[in-house]
């Protein structure tokens, strides 16, 4: 009888051994920087945002676990280029980066835009035309891309920061002349700070940007991304969810 219970006992650790190894887990990079209401660190030091939220109930379903790894986006592309990890939040699509990265239009998380902000006192205007801009010094994010209007070698005073943090301080510092900007995630971060008060955003922005959960091709993840996106469509579109997020949308983060 005791030999049967040992072996017994034996089998179900060996079987739940088995079934931890088989959860699939996959790793998710993204930029450090807080892009609330979209991904943020909230005043509990927790990974948050409408992105968050979608992506862990879309694993969830799948049965993966998701690790998110921060860190700084230039690092980011890098990594992905480099096969280290299996996808990446928070990008848009360009051609250059289709040899190492798999977008589905299932995938696209969210969408969005940039502009240009700039302080209320400097007699800015903006007419549309890139060319008018091309000699200011202008604050952007290291390897950031911002659509097709905003081309880096359309400007010939580009200065590459790291943070959002980053072009605010340099705006308020008249270090630069404008930021390019998604206004709306630089308000939901420092919209209570002190100076944020004194920026304008131009009128003009550039196209709305589909933004995706895109996978790593040299990883050969083309069957995952196809399971995320027959499932992020649904939860997008559905009522509990979008309940669920609605709070990200009404306050600005501490």
């Amino acid at each position: 009888m005791f030999r049967y219970w040992i072996s017994t006992l034996l089998l179900l650790c060996c079987l739940s051994l088995e079934a931890e190894q088989s959860v699939e887990k996959i790793t998710i990079l993204r930029s450090q920087d807080d892009w609330g209401p979209n991904e943020f660190i909230d005043s509990n030091g927790q990974l948050a945002g409408y992105h968050i939220d979608l992506i862990k109930l879309v694993a969830a379903e799948l049965g993966v676990e998701v690790e998110f790894v921060s860190m700084p986006w230039k690092r980011v592309l890098n990594s992905m280029q480099d096969g280290l990890a299996d996808a990446v939040s928070y990008v848009i699509h360009t051609p250059n980066r289709e040899y190492f990265l798999i977008y589905k239009p299932g995938n696209v998380i969210s969408q969005g835009s940039s502009r240009f902000a700039y302080l209320k006192d400097s007699g800015f205007h903006y007419d549309g035309d890139p060319e008018s801009v091309k000699d200011l010094r202008i604050g952007v994010i290291n390897g950031y891309n911002y659509g097709k209007q905003f081309e880096r070698e359309r400007f010939n005073q580009l200065i590459e920061l790291n943070s959002g943090r980053q072009q605010l301080q340099m705006l308020l510092g008249k270090r630069v002349d404008l930021i390019l900007v998604n206004i709306e995630h630089l308000r939901f971060k420092f919209g209570h700070t002190a100076g944020f008060d004194q920026i304008e955003t131009a009128d003009i922005s550039s196209v709305s940007n589909d933004i995706y959960l895109a996978f790593s091709r040299k990883r050969g993840h083309d069957k995952l991304a196809e399971r995320f996106a027959r499932v992020i469509p649904r939860i997008r579109a559905s009522k509990a969810f979008n309940q669920k997020v609605e709070r990200y949308f009404q306050q600005p983060a501490d």
